[in-house]
């Protein structure tokens, strides 16, 4: 009887074998697991920068009864729960001729200095406003000038080991509406201003995404 036990299922040694090669097999599978679980959770953790924008504010004449120009700001905001560190950033406007395009040079457009910027987990930072004078609204309105805004923020995640971010943003200013008409713009301060900005077909995305990625990252 014994013999054929052993003729049907091996001897013990084959045993030790087959169990010794399951157990690597779990303990691979469980390690696995364990790698998959710590890096979701690191994605989770990690910061992740966004802009926010645009926000708007009047600057007056000194007798507070004409509007001199109109202030718009943009900020970063990081949903993540770890600091964005080593950031910086640059916001700019384009008002002239051109339009944002797929072929757009962005670096060809006129820049404002880059700044460092410091943004920690669930908190937004606010960059210095671009200010836009009468005139130059008076034009985007009517159509003699066309008007975008565009900009971008490089970081470190707050993950080891983790590639540099970078995060950038472009919107369109399709149209330019005032609460009183285009000819009571400035004369009224109580009259608002709502511009249209939806994304250019460029300069919108994240990290390895962007074209000029390698080159932004290494550009601090």
């Amino acid at each position: 009887m014994l013999q054929k036990l052993k003729a049907m299922f091996g001897s013990a040694a084959h045993w030790t074998a087959a169990f010794t090669g399951v157990l690597c097999l779990f303990t691979a599978l469980l390690a696995y697991v364990s790698f998959e679980a710590n890096r979701l959770n690191a994605a989770n953790q990690r910061a992740i920068v966004n802009f926010n924008g645009p926000m708007f504010g009047k600057k007056m004449m000194p007798d507070g009864k004409k509007v001199k120009s109109y202030l718009v700001y943009y900020g970063w905001s990081n949903s993540g729960r770890s600091p964005a560190k080593n950031a910086f950033t640059q916001f700019n406007d384009s008002v002239g001729d051109r339009r944002p395009t797929k072929d757009t040079d962005f670096s060809s457009l006129s820049q404002r200095d880059t700044l460092p910027l410091i943004l920690g987990p669930g908190t937004m930072f606010q960059v210095p406003p671009v200010e836009l004078t009468v005139s130059q609204l008076d034009d985007v309105t009517s159509g003699k000038q066309h008007l975008f805004f565009w900009g971008w923020v490089t970081y470190d995640d707050g993950i080891p080991g983790s590639p540099r971010r970078l995060t950038e943003f472009c919107t369109d200013v399709t149209s330019v509406d005032w609460s009183g008409g285009p000819s009571m713009a400035h004369d009224d301060p109580a009259n608002t201003m709502t511009i249209n900005t939806p994304p250019c077909d460029k300069h919108n995305c994240y990290d390895d995404t962007c074209n000029d990625y390698s080159e932004r990252t290494k550009s601090e």
